[in-house]
């Protein structure tokens, strides 16, 4: 699944990283993270209808309802302690 146009995420993550599957977001303990200190839109972002009429059909978004951590603060200690974290470039 491609990503939507909408610029680039001012966090960057080494190019050979694994650790990062969902870019830009990272899913811990059923929390979902935006890991990004900002967007910049070079030129006209996509709209959102637009891209999900795209992929409606040919990927699967997610197959089973999330259930978040009873405990939020702990699942971000978790996400700065990964090595996901590491790769991460500011």
């Amino acid at each position: 699944m491609r990503c939507p146009a909408i610029g680039h995420f001012g966090v960057m993550i080494d190019e050979d990283s694994t650790n990062w599957p969902l870019y830009p977001l990272a899913v811990i303990a059923g929390v979902p993270f935006e890991v990004a200190d900002g967007i910049s839109l070079n030129g006209r972002a996509e709209r959102p209808e637009s891209y999900l009429d795209e992929i409606e059909g040919s990927v699967v978004v997610r197959r089973h309802f999330m259930r978040p951590a009873d405990n939020p603060l702990e699942a971000a200690n978790q996400l700065f302690k990964s090595d996901a974290w590491k790769d991460v470039r500011w």
